[in-house]
């Protein structure tokens, strides 16, 4: 891995003490990955979106690349160093692959790296999750096209989650009509009366 860059920022979270089994929700992001390209979870700050990812993540029979994004993300080679970094950690030997190649350039092709990774995903018999948390903090412009375009020439063996306080500047509109985006709200993160009983008998 790129020396530059921080490996706390693609290790799953730790489970915090007070977790609350939602097997509801966690069987929803299960079905959902496979009948859908896009997984959007999109609350507030406090609704546990990252745990609930974390904890999805850890019991997924599938590679999942985890990325958990902060401001200083907001350039597109380290967004894309950042994923290649997340995807190899989640199935080694990606690094010395055509797109770890290109990345490894100071000034790559962005049409080069986009096709590169649709590409290497192609070649690859075992499905990817990438999950990318609190994409809120992305405000580059050309990140967002980037992942567009990625989203729209997606292969089967890849697919996106994001946990975002707000909805991201993709064309959900679209990605909803074609029924290729699952949103879960905060309505659907809410706690379940028996849910809450359990935080408040067992983990208070």
């Amino acid at each position: 891995m790129d020396p530059v860059l921080l490996t706390t920022k693609i290790r799953i979270p730790p489970p915090p003490p007070t977790l609350i089994p939602r097997s509801h929700l966690l069987n929803t992001i299960a079905h959902g990955i496979v009948d859908y390209k896009l997984i959007l979870i999109s609350a507030p700050a406090g609704y546990g979106k990252t745990t609930l990812l974390a904890d999805w993540t850890r019991a997924s029979a599938q590679p999942v690349a985890w990325l958990s994004l902060d401001a200083a993300d907001n350039d597109v080679w380290g967004f894309f160093r950042y994923l290649l970094a997340a995807w190899d950690a989640a199935q080694p030997g990606l690094m010395e692959s055509q797109l770890g190649t290109l990345l490894s350039d100071t000034s790559p092709d962005l049409k080069a790296v986009q096709a590169s990774f649709i590409h290497t995903a192609v070649t690859l018999s075992a499905p990817t999750v990438f999950v990318l948390d609190d994409f809120q903090r992305i405000e580059e412009p050309q990140i967002h096209e980037a992942l567009r375009f990625l989203l729209d020439h997606l292969p089967p063996t890849l697919r996106f989650v994001l946990a975002s306080r707000g909805e991201p500047p993709l064309p959900l509109a679209r990605y909803r009509a074609r029924a290729e985006v699952l949103v879960l709200g905060a309505e659907e993160l809410r706690f379940r009366p028996e849910e809450t009983a359990v935080f408040l008998n067992d983990r208070m």
